[in-house]
């Protein structure tokens, strides 16, 4: 074909040609614009539909009575490893339009190019730019950018920034990679929040039982920087005004915590863990103190100053407020390990769960419950109990109290936990709780789960170079880590069937008793792999061998086990014909019959959620899991907030909580088969020139043959 038009002479062949690929292009560019116009045709052709509106979105937008404002605040000029993340945001909030049918305004606004934009966005929403160093090739640079999302409804509204909506992962020890982690369901969440709390409408004050105290922990004025002082006359005002809406519901307590010889200070520290704040950290005399504590019955919000301006003060007041209401979130009691002075003898803590309770924090209300008295509060929805220790009777009673009156309890107990000393080690854990969960048919067995299929764990390794000790982290293999994936999850139940991925630290093998659970649903969540097997030793500190491994010795046959079930239905209490522990020996005279006390059966709505690990979700723990895969590790923070929904019976979100891309693990697979693919992509590529020099040999001697021929 080329040595025919190479004659040039324009024939009727070539014309047509010619036409025919004018008019492809030109089909083809106007086919472009003319589907450009057209939103609902669409293909997703991704696993689970990455980049679709999910069916739980769908329900929330199709909840949407009045019009629903997305906006996205982004700067023209940003990091440049946010740049390409902006175009995603946009499609997807562009794909909630559609879904919304019309009841869904969306708008991208750079607030640096207006400053009446900016001043709003500062003062009415809280959002403000996030300085970012970038750098080139010719300078580096503070970047003062946007990143985030506004979701409105009414009056009410929610704010994402960039923290809330991207996930990093180490590449290496300079290089990291930035994704978006999950916009759906940060997006869906946030309407799901601005819609509970426009129809909880009207006075905010409504929905909240008792009196909301706010202790405002202020210096005196000589302490105070100027723009403080004015500010604290805003508190002051605003304070008023709240108390008239509540008609005496809200009070204000203004408290120097340098008077009394400074102990207010000591125990602002010891409770809140506040500190005096400084505009000279060199000069002592320039400390003082601003913090906003609202409490009630226990519970305290931290209030943020922000701007510093009267309108941002007043959000945040009445955001607080919100956060003691009923109907608007949802209040978890958690119960942690109490300190251990055999533990402290040695100098070792309580394991700690920060981390957990941030990250629930951010949809429930997280309340540190004391049960040392015998109860619960009545505030509290569901209980979650964290490495349980020394537990007695009146604690064990709060909890079994609680259960018999309809509720949920959620624990993580097993019989050790892990200690942070010299190297790893397992403490023994006391107390009735065990105890109390034989009572319900609930065993665990003083051993632990190993697993072949395992997650890796950094180890520090001292090695000598040159003369000198260098410490290196290698990766070993670690089988007390289960790496539980999809075949190791129940498929059938919201809590675990759209996880990834979760590493149980440390486990033990559940046992459930069949004939008292006879008439409860049993369900069980999650199961170690068929390479597991239990061991009773309690030496779990890795050691490095000649060849660089970390062996450790299996025990007993290879079976799968329980780490995770749930039981729902009637139980009967621990104390049923017991005297109840919280009536003390001088007040026997008022409890006649003793029965009426403890509440023996209960409904068929109460239900224990139990995962045999008292240190897969502790503060440690979850610190090495991100070390280890080299970004931030939520596999075991979205199971148990999966299993929270659950428990209150709202799981709108389930099913796209754990979406995020680096929560996509490829399947686990052993060493052999990770030799065998590897070798066989050598040799498919070896296979394929060898193909390609045979097809250009053979085309190359047809060629030959046929300029033979044309010569002859």
């Amino acid at each position: 074909e080329k040595e025919r038009w190479s004659n040039n002479i324009l024939t009727q062949h070539h014309k047509a040609w010619r036409n025919i690929i004018i008019l492809a292009l030109v089909n083809i560019i106007g086919a472009n614009f003319w589907l450009n116009q057209i939103s609902y045709m669409r293909i997703d052709t991704t696993e689970g539909k990455q980049y679709s509106i999910s069916s739980p979105t769908i329900k929330y937008l199709d909840q949407i009575e009045e019009p629903l404002l997305i906006r996205g605040y982004f700067s023209g000029k940003t990091h440049p490893m946010l740049s390409p993340l902006v175009p995603q945001i946009k499609d997807l909030i562009h794909e909630y339009k559609v879904a919304g049918n019309g009841k869904i305004r969306i708008e991208f606004i750079d607030p640096v190019t207006d400053l009446q934009i900016e001043e709003e966005a500062n003062q009415k929403y809280g959002v403000r730019p996030i300085p970012l160093q970038v750098a080139d090739r010719y300078q580096s640079a503070i970047v003062n950018s946007y990143f985030h999302i506004l979701v409105g409804y009414g009056e009410e509204f929610e704010v994402l920034n960039f923290q809330d909506l991207i996930e990093t992962r180490a590449q290496g020890d300079k290089n990291f990679e930035i994704v978006l982690r999950n916009p759906e369901y940060d997006l869906t969440r946030s309407i799901k929040k601005v819609l509970n709390s426009y129809r909880s409408g009207g006075n905010i004050f409504d929905s909240i039982e008792g009196k909301l105290t706010l202790n405002a922990y202020i210096s005196d004025n000589s302490l105070l920087p100027d723009d403080l002082v004015s500010h604290r006359d805003n508190i002051i005002e605003i304070s008023n005004e709240l108390t008239a809406e509540s008609k005496g519901m809200f009070d204000l307590n203004i408290i120097d915590p340098y008077e009394n010889n400074s102990t207010g200070a000591k125990n602002l520290s010891k409770l809140y863990g506040l500190q005096p704040l400084s505009l000279n950290k060199g000069y002592a005399g320039d400390f003082y103190y601003f913090h906003l504590i609202l409490e009630k019955d226990g519970m305290a919000i931290q209030i943020p100053l922000e701007d510093k301006t009267k309108l941002s003060l007043e959000r945040n007041f009445r955001a607080a407020v919100k956060r003691f209401g009923k109907g608007f979130i949802k209040t978890v009691g958690i119960i942690g390990p109490k300190d251990d002075p055999k533990l402290a003898q040695i100098g070792l803590t309580v394991p700690q769960f920060n981390q957990l309770s941030g990250f629930l924090g951010t949809d429930l209300n997280i309340r540190n419950e004391d049960i040392t008295d015998g109860s619960v509060s009545g505030e509290i929805d569901t209980l979650l109990i964290t490495a349980p220790n020394g537990m007695g009777p009146k604690e064990v009673f709060a909890i079994d109290q609680f259960l018999m009156k309809g509720g949920s309890i959620i624990a993580m107990s097993s019989p050790y936990t892990m200690t942070l000393g010299q190297g790893l080690g397992l403490a023994k854990l006391e107390g009735e709780f065990k105890d109390w969960l034989k009572h319900h048919g609930l065993t665990m067995d003083e051993k632990l789960v190993l697993d072949q299929q395992n997650k890796a764990f950094p180890l520090p390794i001292m090695r000598r170079v040159g003369g000198n000790q260098v410490q290196e982290v290698r990766m070993i293999e670690y089988p007390y880590f289960a790496d539980i994936r999809n075949d190791g999850f129940n498929q059938d139940n919201p809590i675990t069937a759209n996880l990834e991925q979760v590493t149980m630290a440390w486990s033990s093998p559940i046992r459930v008793d069949e004939a008292i659970n006879a008439n409860r649903q049993v369900v069980e969540l999650m199961k170690s792999s068929d390479k597991s097997w239990l061991s009773e030793d309690t030496e779990i500190m890795p050691t490095i061998d000649n060849d660089g491994v970390a062996p450790f010795a299996i025990t007993g046959n290879f079976s799968s086990h329980l780490l995770g079930v749930a039981t729902k239905g009637k139980f009967t209490s621990f104390f049923s014909g017991k005297q109840s522990p919280i009536i003390s020996e001088e007040n026997d005279e008022k409890s006649v019959n003793i029965s009426r006390d403890v509440i023996e059966i209960s409904p068929n709505t109460s239900q224990i959620i139990l995962f045999s690990s008292n240190d897969f979700l502790r503060d440690q723990t979850l610190t090495i899991a991100n070390s280890a895969i080299g970004s931030e590790y939520r596999g075991s923070m979205d199971l148990i907030a999966n299993t929270i929904d659950w428990a209150l019976e709202d799981g709108g979100l389930l099913s796209i909580r754990s979406r995020g891309k680096f929560n996509r693990t490829l399947p686990s697979i052993d060493h052999n088969t990770q030799l065998f693919w590897e070798y066989l992509n050598y040799g498919l590529i070896v296979i394929a020139l060898i193909f390609i020099a045979i097809i250009r040999g053979y085309r190359k001697k047809i060629r030959k043959m046929r300029y033979i021929s044309e010569l002859t």
